[in-house]
């Protein structure tokens, strides 16, 4: 194969707008265990992906990060553990929580930085994770011993109530979650937690999994006369269900939102089974497999998206967990206005410089592409090209 390095100063003179095809990717897992992979969250900025996978036989539990120029690398473990799962990432994904064992039985929450690393998060006890984290990286929620807490390395552990919190909006103010019920719960600082209400009809059973930035829109489940269902809770503790999917059973949940409310995924159920949705306002409920399809994404052949655990705050880029062409569980990301909703330019993706297009993003390029690597594989035709080159060059100069 030539070298791309002939093609460098005639490929700047080229310019054009970056591709607008949606884009469907599959995550890959770690190497060394079993393939499986799924994905839990992703960064506000819709270019930090994280989640678990397998990196040793037997033990599908080690934490991941994953960005269009890395790809899917381990987080490692918590000093003398052997499990670790990341739950969510900040607003640019510099920092990302989680969980890990530093013992058998024994299961902490970490908190994992570029400058640090992974550390836990002490006074927990034996039983605790981290699920959310603020915008800005310095507030996690999660779940320890005593119930729901908020957490800042300045003021330690503050317990807010029973039970677990999931989620927490960007400037860290409102903390969503559900007590030891479950009932779903709304937590402020000058309000504490108060309980959101269930449907009527079904079993008192209801679960806040996700809050927007501005924290007026929690998202979960609640159980109706139909069964669980994908509910919404707006500026109020009474719920709006956002129904099902066509086909199957009644079952559904909704698991995240995107900043302003307007869009939230989850999983429903059809005649084939559990499968991502993603509802918009307006919009209603729609299988995130059928709309990619729709609007002419390549790469779905042979998939089954069974829910998208994470949106971005623009909500154009989605993630998920899916089954695989080979029968295989694997994470998985849709860029909905094609591959600058993941950032493809920012090849190299320093610590601390999401979104930083600069030299060093070229040379990435010019490197993975003379390896043949699969990354530079821009067009997605299969094989490298001057046209893959020039396609890296428009969305390097649309900026990210």
């Amino acid at each position: 194969m030539p070298g791309i390095g002939s093609w460098w100063l005639a490929g700047l003179l080229f310019a054009g707008s970056a591709l607008g095809q949606p884009v469907f990717q599959g995550l890959g897992d770690l190497s060394g265990g079993d393939f499986y992979s799924t994905a839990t969250g992703v960064s506000a900025d819709g270019r930090m992906v994280v989640g678990v996978s397998a990196s040793m036989p037997g033990n599908p539990n080690e934490a991941f990060r994953w960005t269009a120029g890395s790809g899917m690398v381990g987080m490692g473990y918590l000093s003398e553990g052997a499990i670790s799962r990341a739950s969510a990432a900040s607003q640019d994904g510099a920092v990302i929580v989680g969980a890990g064992d530093i013992a058998p039985g024994s299961i902490h929450p970490f908190r994992w930085d570029c400058a640090g690393g992974m550390k836990g998060i002490a006074g927990t006890g034996s039983a605790g994770g981290a699920y959310g984290v603020s915008a800005d990286g310095i507030v996690c929620v999660g779940h320890g011993e005593q119930g729901a807490f908020r957490w800042t390395e300045q003021s330690g552990l503050v317990f807010l109530t029973s039970g677990t919190a999931y989620g927490i909006s960007a400037d860290s103010t409102v903390v969503v979650g559900a007590n030891d019920t479950p009932v779903a719960f709304r937590w402020t600082a000058q309000t504490g937690a108060v309980t959101l209400n269930d449907f009527d009809g079904g079993p008192v059973n209801c679960t806040a999994w996700g809050v927007s930035a501005d924290g007026q829109t929690v998202v979960g489940y609640g159980f109706s006369a139909k069964g669980v269902e994908a509910a919404y809770w707006f500026g109020g503790v009474v719920p709006t269900s956002i129904g099902d999917l066509d086909g199957g059973g009644f079952a559904s949940e909704a698991l995240a939102v995107s900043a302003d409310g307007t869009a939230i995924v989850g999983w429903g159920t059809t005649a084939d089974g559990q499968a991502a949705f993603l509802w918009t306002v307006g919009g209603g409920m729609v299988s995130v497999q059928d709309a990619l399809i729709g609007m002419g994404t390549q790469g779905l052949e042979g998939w089954i998206l069974t829910a998208a655990t994470g949106i971005s705050a623009n909500g154009t880029v989605v993630v998920g967990e899916g089954v695989n062409p080979q029968g295989q569980t694997e994470a998985w990301i849709a860029g909905l206005t094609g591959p600058l909703a993941l950032c493809y330019a920012d090849c190299d993706r320093s610590c601390g410089q999401a979104g930083v297009l600069n030299l060093f993003d070229f040379l990435c390029y010019v490197n993975r592409f003379n390896a043949g690597d699969g990354y530079a594989d821009c067009t997605g035709e299969g094989g490298l090209d001057l046209f893959d080159f020039l396609c890296f060059v428009n969305q390097f100069n649309a900026g990210c």
